[in-house]
């Protein structure tokens, strides 16, 4: 009898683990993969944006670069987004900027 019940509370907290386990990593995903559906979503709606994207120089800045991250995780920015021609004007301007000095970043490491 005291096998059955270690068998059963064995299988009880392997059950709470993988709950516990799914619950984080769906958390864990979720702040990873943010990011990637946020420009998503700015692709499928605005096609300023999307045209934008179609520039292979900056596809890889917006996907990577920490300082376009923090931009578009600021509900405000993402928000004026959609409505200010300046906000879209800004965010052109900090990608264009960060490309440059990814760009700059490759010579000096002697590939000129």
């Amino acid at each position: 009898m005291h096998f059955i019940i270690d068998i059963i509370g064995f299988i009880v907290r392997f059950i709470i683990g993988l709950l516990v386990d799914l619950f984080i990593w769906k958390k864990i995903r979720n702040i990873f993969f943010s990011h990637e559906k946020t420009v998503l979503e700015l692709q499928k709606e605005l096609s300023w944006f999307r045209e934008f994207m179609n520039d292979p120089r900056y596809d890889h800045i917006i996907f990577n670069n920490y300082e376009v991250k923090r931009y578009l995780a600021n509900g405000n920015n993402l928000d004026n987004l959609y409505d200010s021609e300046q906000e879209k004007e800004v965010f052109k301007n900090l990608v264009m900027k960060e490309h440059k000095r990814y760009v700059g970043i490759g010579m000096d490491k002697g590939t000129s």
